[in-house]
């Protein structure tokens, strides 16, 4: 009986899931989108799950298979619900994280913690990535998030458990970058919302003598972009903070501090400012 994958989250956290599995198990796993599917991270404005798209049909299990799946992790959510136990699901989501009485056969949940072995932050992109493209070496990258993210930040609202972008904060995050290399001269931006990039940009790089260059053209080259630079801008976004441990020129990451209680591998909390 092959492990079943439930799959969650944006683009970021389906890399971190995919890789914990396939560190694991290699190829000999099953997927399943039943708990988030394309259309429902459409409706919710995720970045688009691009490392699914690309895995072939047989890495869904079918029907009949599936249900004996979902029959034995409905009853392990039971148990973990009222026994604090499971017995074939490994569940590490935000609000809990319980390991399998037995050898787990469900994964669900977000697998960015240390908890569970193997924490594999480097994501592999000879598997996930197009490897034709050829990225330039740049000194500076800031990563914008967009999509869900924006939704709240546009109506201020409280819902997200994360803190909203500011100006303030990506000033101070330019000035740290600039503080270690005064020679930078311009910066690329990666975003999935290029209107807010503009509108944002607009305002924040009034405060400085820099070219900015939003150059987000599609989902491989955004992570090939911030895989390459020397130093990354990041607020909060797991798609960003996965580009940079997998980055092996950076020499510095801004990071806000909520990110900071993510699990981040030692090397890059080393090359690290958190503001």
């Amino acid at each position: 009986m092959k492990p079943l994958l439930f799959t969650m989250g944006g683009a970021g956290n389906n890399f971190y899931q995919l890789n914990f599995l396939h560190k694991k198990y290699g190829e000999d796993f099953f997927i399943s989108e039943i708990f988030y599917n394309q259309k429902l991270q459409s409706i919710l404005g995720h970045t688009i799950k691009k490392p699914l798209l690309n895995l072939p049909e047989e890495k869904k299990c079918n029907f009949f298979i599936f249900l004996m799946y979902l029959f034995i992790f409905l009853n392990d959510l039971i148990l973990m619900k009222t026994l604090s136990k499971s017995l074939f699901t490994l569940f590490d989501t935000t609000n809990f994280k319980m390991e399998s009485i037995f050898k787990p056969k469900i994964f669900f949940g977000y697998f960015q913690s240390s908890r569970f072995e193997p924490f594999h932050c480097h994501f592999n992109s000879k598997i996930f990535l197009d490897k034709s493209y050829m990225p330039k070496k740049d000194k500076l990258v800031m990563h914008l998030r967009g999509g869900d993210y924006l939704d709240a930040y546009n109506s201020k609202s409280i819902k997200t458990n994360m803190p909203l972008p500011t100006i303030d904060w990506y000033k101070k995050a330019i000035e740290t970058a600039l503080d270690r290399d005064c020679s930078i001269n311009k910066i690329k931006i990666i975003t999935d919302d290029k209107d807010f990039a503009e509108s944002f940009c607009k305002e924040l790089f009034d405060s400085f003598d820099l070219d900015y260059f939003i150059v987000s053209e599609s989902f491989d080259s955004d992570l090939w972009t911030l895989m390459s630079a020397r130093k990354i801008i990041i607020y909060n976004s797991t798609f960003a903070l996965m580009a940079a441990e997998s980055n092996k020129f950076l020499d510095l990451a801004v990071i806000s501090h909520y990110m900071e209680n993510k699990s981040i591998s030692l090397d890059l909390k080393n090359k690290s400012s958190f503001i």
